[in-house]
C-alpha cells in the first residue's frame, strides 16, 4: 500500500481516463492502450475495489470545441467527491482541463496521481 492513500481514499472508486486523440492513435498505437488500460490492475493492487474504466473518448481530439462525454463524466464524478484517486492517461491533456480536475479533486479530499517518471 502507498503511505499517501489512506481508508478513505480506498473506501472511494479509482477513475482511469483513457483517451487518445484520433482514430489513427487508437489503431496504430496499440501498446499505449493497453498500458492504459493496465492502469486498472494498477489500482487494485493498490487497494481500491472499485476502479472506474472512462474511454468513451478515444479518438476524440482535445483540441478545440469537441464534445468529450468521458472527461466530463470524470470532472462531475470528481467534483461529486466519488473520485478516491484519478490517473489520467494517455500524453497529453489541456492545461484548462487537468486544472479542474486537480482543483475539483483537491476539494473532494481525492488524489490525482502523477505520471510515471
Amino acid at each position: 500500500m502507498n503511505d499517501k492513500i489512506s481508508a478513505k481514499h480506498l473506501e472511494r472508486a479509482a477513475y482511469v481516463y483513457v483517451r487518445q486523440s484520433s482514430l489513427q492513435q487508437v489503431r496504430n498505437n496499440q501498446e499505449s492502450n493497453r498500458r492504459q488500460y493496465a492502469l486498472q490492475d494498477r489500482a487494485s493492487e493498490l487497494g481500491f475495489g472499485n476502479v472506474v474504466i472512462i474511454d468513451e473518448d478515444l479518438g476524440i481530439s482535445g483540441a478545440g470545441h469537441h464534445d468529450r462525454p468521458g472527461f466530463s463524466r470524470l470532472l462531475t464524478a470528481v467534483c461529486d467527491g466519488r473520485v478516491g484517486a484519478g490517473k489520467r492517461s494517455g500524453r497529453g491533456m489541456r492545461q484548462d482541463d487537468l486544472m479542474h480536475l486537480v482543483r475539483g479533486n483537491a476539494r473532494q479530499r481525492g488524489l490525482t496521481a502523477p505520471r510515471p517518471g
